[in-house]
């Protein structure tokens, strides 16, 4: 790597997802001895990392329903889910569009994201933040576990309801078998904004885990 500046006190790693490396930092000066060559340093430090891009095992979602808030305003959202052990929230997604059939013509309005703050598996989203307003598209969801970095998991659940009437209760898909008539598209819909959620949350982030010293304790650097 190059030099850095001396007042330098981070350095990013973009590494690969379960890739392990070494990193030795050290002070130098620019300096080399006059008889073997090698470079005149001062103090180091090194640790062994291993970058985290993913959520590991991935969480497997069951039992997802969905119901009305008691205003009326929104949806309740609840599932069950086993191999959580690197989730520490969940994420729900949502797309709108004109055409059930063909997926087309996301709608606009509104966020089309919600996390928890916690592993609770459930969360409540109004239609004001699912919509931008009344809700009057077909709407396609997805919720997947999410790791303390930012890595999300592949959608767990899609649900899919014809909310082009307003607020309705979205029926789970069954993502096994083939898609009916009726569900053609959706897949891709949930699939597409997941996709961007992925990225935009991802962003390059990892969490490099230390290897054990000699005390045998196991710390984590975030970078």
């Amino acid at each position: 790597m190059p030099a850095m500046q001396t007042t330098t006190t981070t350095w990013t790693l973009i590494g690969t997802d379960g890739e392990s490396y070494t990193i030795l930092v050290q002070t130098e000066n620019g300096n080399t001895d006059v008889v073997s060559g090698a470079t005149l340093s001062g103090g180091s430090a090194s640790i062994t990392v291993t970058a985290d891009g993913s959520v590991s095992p991935a969480p497997t979602l069951s039992n997802a329903a969905a119901t009305k808030t008691s205003t009326d305003d929104g949806l309740t959202f609840t599932w069950d889910a086993t191999d959580t052990g690197d989730v520490s929230a969940w994420v729900i997604c949502w797309a709108g569009t004109q055409d059930a059939i063909s997926g087309n013509n996301f709608l606009g309005g509104g966020d089309s994201c919600a996390a928890t703050t916690d592993t609770t598996t459930s969360i409540t989203v109004t239609e004001q933040v699912m919509c931008g307003g009344s809700c009057n598209a077909a709407m396609y969801f997805g919720i997947a576990g999410a790791d303390e970095v930012g890595n999300v998991a592949d959608p767990g659940v899609d649900m899919y309801a014809d909310m082009k009437d307003g607020l309705d209760i979205p029926d789970v898909i069954d993502g096994g078998g083939a898609a009916g008539e009726d569900d053609a598209g959706i897949g891709n819909a949930v699939y597409a904004i997941l996709a961007l959620v992925v990225i935009a949350v991802i962003g390059g982030a990892y969490i490099l885990t230390r290897g054990a010293e000699g005390d045998g304790d196991d710390k984590e650097w975030d970078y």
